[in-house]
């Protein structure tokens, strides 16, 4: 159904959702005016940008800024219809897809072992480790240490970190130097799972620092 658009700037939020855990959706928000504006019938690029032609020129024209997630198909959707728009990649993503990358590299180090005091403990790698107590965070070093053979548990767990501080920054040109600074740390990797996540920081770099 149609929903009137409020007057004035908009700061819009893309985001897909799964309803009863089967078909994903696309919902369509209003940050600065904290209303639900549309939910798709899918997650098709098609839709979207179907969804978006059928706003008025000038309702377009308002959109100062766009929040979406990592997803290719959002952002060029929203480089194609929306121009002159802000494009945001917020925290709470950026950290999701770091987590992931993490997550995977513990299943395959972890692999088929049994269950003991040498699992793993994913909790202790995703968690913050400033949220740590000390106890935990000495569990966590006598796990890196346990699987020191496999040193990239170790490095994409830094990497992780790494980017958490960049958001501690108050200025995008901080975050920037961090974030510069990590990928200069990371750019002798020429495969695994390290270039995998410096390949996707480096992707989404500018709208990464947008968020700041």
């Amino acid at each position: 159904r149609n929903i009137k658009l409020p007057s004035g700037d908009l700061i819009l939020n893309v985001d897909e959702h799964s309803f009863s855990g089967r078909d994903l959706k696309i919902s369509i928000g209003i940050l600065n005016h904290r209303k639900l504006l549309a939910i798709l019938d899918d997650d098709n690029q098609n839709t979207l940008e179907r969804y978006f032609k059928s706003w008025p020129e000038e309702a377009r024209n308002r959109v100062l800024e766009v929040c979406i997630d990592m997803k290719p198909s959002y952002l060029n959707v929203i480089k194609r219809i929306l121009p002159k728009t802000d494009i945001v990649i917020d925290r709470f993503h950026v950290m999701r897809e770091m987590g992931r990358q993490v997550e995977e590299m513990r299943k395959i180090v972890q692999g088929d072992k049994p269950v003991g005091i040498h699992r793993i403990n994913r909790f202790l790698l995703l968690k913050n480790r400033d949220s740590l107590t000390i106890l935990q965070k000495k569990r966590l070093d006598v796990t890196f240490q346990v699987y020191r053979k496999h040193p990239v548990l170790k490095e994409v767990y830094f990497v992780k970190e790494k980017v958490r501080e960049m958001y501690e920054c108050k200025t995008r040109t901080e975050a920037e130097r961090k974030l510069d600074i990590l990928l200069s740390q990371l750019e002798y990797y020429e495969v695994g799972k390290l270039r995998e996540m410096r390949d996707t920081l480096l992707r989404w770099k500018p709208y990464i620092l947008n968020f700041f």
